[in-house]
């Protein structure tokens, strides 16, 4: 068989489904099949090394909308030149000059389009509500990364049920970087930095509890800036806790584990999640998190969680405090997390 995949995710290796699609490309494309990557702009991968891959791409950035463009038409016709017996989409969206008969799988994460549109850049928006439809309807199967995210699917396209499967999302086992670490105690907060994290509630949130915190718990903060976001450093300097707060950015793999490996809690407050990739890799050390009472992250992390309202500080700071004060708490969620 002969599959094609819509590659794009590759060129952003550090977003959730970029992460997602490279490490399913590199354990499904060593279990044989004939494998074609396309994108719109080159990408690295270590499954191109494989003799049964090869990638097509442009040479347009895919941040321009002229990446778009070129995946909706130009994906259609190399799937025609390579005889492609059935095309994967890892990020809602399906190639309109695919060949009406070319079976199709698209994989669905969230519909935040839907649910939290003002979170969204507007060219994001609108290509969603473009073509999120036209996949959902033209997908012989729909995977679901929770079964939070099949609901929502059911929800907008109730004729998508049938056609829906849930295919949880697992982490890659990666080795914590060598070296001196944030010291001491700290949570631990990883994702970009957009409205629908919920960073300015967080943040307040964890100026509350640390007033009264003993042992002075730090936060920790990875991951890109992103867009409509705040001033990450003058709030937290707004706050008066410039000294318990660390930003990191962008970290490869190796780094971002040793400060899973670390941390005595995952931090994730989020308005909408589809699914909650940091929870799944930070389980993996044994770490529980924190994530709102409801969406996909508490699916995720079932007993292995606090939960609180996302649209509440003091409840955001409530669940920090239990979490504080409870070590049998810590110690029954921490072994939940490991199982």
């Amino acid at each position: 068989m002969i599959i094609g995949v819509d590659a794009r995710p590759l060129s952003h290796p550090a977003t959730g489904i970029g992460r997602y699609t490279d490490c399913l490309l590199q354990e499904m494309t060593r279990r044989g099949h004939e494998w074609r990557l396309f994108s719109s702009a080159p990408f690295a991968s270590a499954c191109l090394q494989l003799p049964n891959v090869r990638a097509r791409t442009g040479r347009i950035d895919t941040a321009s909308p002229r990446s778009l463009y070129h995946s909706q038409w130009s994906f259609g016709r190399w799937a025609k030149e390579e005889k492609i017996d059935l095309f994967w989409s890892p990020r809602h969206h399906l190639p309109i000059a695919l060949p009406a008969s070319l079976p199709c799988v698209v994989t669905i994460h969230d519909v935040v389009w839907k649910r939290y549109p003002q979170t969204m850049r507007w060219p994001n928006r609108v290509t969603e509500q473009l073509l999120m439809p036209r996949a959902v309807r033209r997908a012989q199967r729909l995977i679901c990364v929770s079964r939070f995210t099949a609901r929502e699917v059911s929800h907008f396209w109730p004729g998508a049920e049938s056609r829906s499967s849930v295919v949880y999302s697992g982490a890659p086992r990666q080795e914590p970087a060598d070296g001196p670490g944030t010291q001491g105690r700290y949570f631990l907060f990883v994702g970009t930095a957009e409205p629908r994290k919920n960073l300015t509630r967080l943040l307040h949130a964890f100026a509350a509890f640390s007033s009264d915190d003993p042992q002075q718990r730090r936060l920790v903060i990875v991951g890109d800036n992103g867009w409509g976001a705040i001033d990450l450093r003058s709030e937290i300097e707004r706050l008066g806790i410039t000294s318990i707060v660390d930003l990191y950015g962008r970290v490869d793999d190796a780094e971002l584990h040793k400060y899973y490996a670390n941390a005595e809690c995952l931090l994730l407050p989020s308005l909408y999640e589809g699914c909650g990739l940091p929870v799944i890799e930070a389980m993996q050390y044994g770490v529980p998190a924190l994530v709102a009472e409801r969406g996909a992250p508490a699916e995720m992390a079932g007993d292995a969680c606090l939960t609180c309202d996302p649209a509440s500080v003091k409840s955001i700071a409530g669940a920090l405090a239990a979490w504080a004060d409870g070590a049998e708490l810590r110690r029954a969620l921490r072994e939940q997390a490991r199982e």
